[in-house]
């Protein structure tokens, strides 16, 4: 019982310590997922096609008028892009135009069909039609572009940044061209951090949420998407998991010679911290939670996270494979800390107390 009273207050000692602390309740948040620029929306935004060298396909998205002010009238003009991924979230990065063209250069390849397209009302809708023409001497592999539509006419004297990318709206269009096909996923890294993007201190954490920073690299010469799984488990993984999640929900691809990162979170233990994001600094605030709800969910000890990824590959049209996997202790050492360094000190001073009792005992059984 004694042990039981000094750890206790071992934990609540921390837990005043902490900047911040709350008891966490659950809440609904209610999400605007209605897409567009400037009132404008298109009905795709990614397009894919597998051309032969030499041959030139047609097709075409629809653009739709979908501003406040149901009169006005709009006018965007075509514009082509190459892009390329930021490296990190896969975040397209439009290339400027008059710049040494990557491998990988569409946007010479994209002719749109139509000089400008006019929406005059709400509902309104335009036709954006447009050819691709592969050259005869065009390399196995993926290219990419994008068909922007703008508020101004791209003039090529003007210099290369004049189409501002806040009024930029189109879709993303990725062309593989058929032959020596090859297809590459390799795992760059697979790494367990905390939520300030620390890794472990002696290989322990101490409180939820873990995220798990997954980077992978593509060596091939087409875009891929990856898809699988990571498991945390304690053990083997014929013993019961604690987390299952599917990597790349969202259906992002990786380009041929980018690398890009995927970030599964595990954030359901019963002590943790909690994330608010802050609209006025771009970040997000945390801070500490008991959550009474999730309490037979108390993380403690050893685990396992370990990762099964899949990629398509279009050399093959099957699936491959890559195994990773990756060790880490939860465990909250401060509170240990603490609670010996109480203990420790309890009976030190208690058996100082002792000593000198029985010191003063035996002086006065020698006077």
């Amino acid at each position: 019982m004694k042990y039981f009273r000094v750890l206790s207050f071992s934990f609540i000692l921390f837990l005043v310590g902490s900047p911040v602390f709350v008891l966490a309740q659950d809440t609904a948040v209610d999400e605007d997922t209605r897409q567009g620029v400037y009132g404008a929306v298109i009905n795709a935004t990614v397009l894919e096609y597998t051309v032969e060298k030499g041959r030139t396909i047609s097709d075409s998205f629809e653009l739709r008028h979908d501003y406040p002010e149901a009169d006005l009238v709009v006018t965007l003009f075509p514009v082509t892009s190459d892009f390329t991924a930021d490296g990190k979230s896969g975040t397209p990065v439009f290339l400027e135009k008059g710049r040494n063209k990557p491998k990988t250069s569409l946007e010479d390849w994209i002719k749109p069909l139509d000089k400008s397209y006019t929406v005059t009302e709400l509902g309104d809708t335009a036709e954006v039609r447009f050819e691709i023409s592969v050259p005869a001497d065009a390399e196995p592999g993926s290219y990419t572009a994008a068909l922007l539509l703008s508020d101004s006419e791209y003039n090529p004297s003007a210099g290369p940044n004049q189409v501002a990318l806040a009024s930029r709206l189109g879709p993303l269009i990725f062309v593989t061209v058929p032959g020596d096909i090859k297809s590459n996923l390799e795992v760059s890294s697979f790494d367990v951090k905390d939520a300030w993007g620390n890794g472990p201190f002696l290989g322990m954490f101490e409180w939820h949420p873990l995220n798990f920073v997954l980077t992978l690299r593509n060596t091939g010469n087409v875009y891929l998407t990856p898809g699988g799984s990571i498991t945390v488990h304690q053990g083997d993984l014929a013993k019961p998991t604690y987390l299952i999640q599917n990597i790349n929900e969202g259906k992002g691809s990786v380009l041929s010679g980018t690398t890009r990162e995927f970030v599964n979170t595990w954030s359901d233990g019963a002590f943790r911290f909690d994330g608010t994001y802050n609209e006025q600094t771009k970040t997000t605030d945390y801070s500490f939670a008991v959550h009474p709800e999730d309490l037979n969910k108390i993380r403690f000890g050893r685990y396992n996270a370990t990762l099964q990824l899949f990629y398509k590959d279009k050399a093959t049209g099957e699936n491959a494979r890559v195994d990773y996997a990756v060790s880490f202790w939860l465990l909250p050492w401060k509170v240990i800390l603490i609670t010996a360094v109480i203990i420790v000190g309890y009976y030190y001073f208690k058996n100082r107390m002792v000593n000198k009792k029985q010191g003063k005992k035996k002086s006065l059984m020698s006077n």
